[in-house]
């Protein structure tokens, strides 16, 4: 997985030469953790 530093920092201008790597281990952690997570937003905004 990459994403864009620049997203990462809150100085303008900062990161705009980098990227952030991830790699991941476990998948099925990674999807479950997101479906908690949207789970949680959905109860909030209720």
């Amino acid at each position: 997985m990459v994403a864009p530093a620049a997203g990462f920092y809150s100085t303008p201008g900062v990161g705009l030469n980098q990227v952030r790597i991830a790699y991941v281990l476990n998948q099925k952690d990674l999807v479950r953790s997101v479906e908690i997570l949207r789970e949680a937003l959905l109860q909030y905004k209720g």
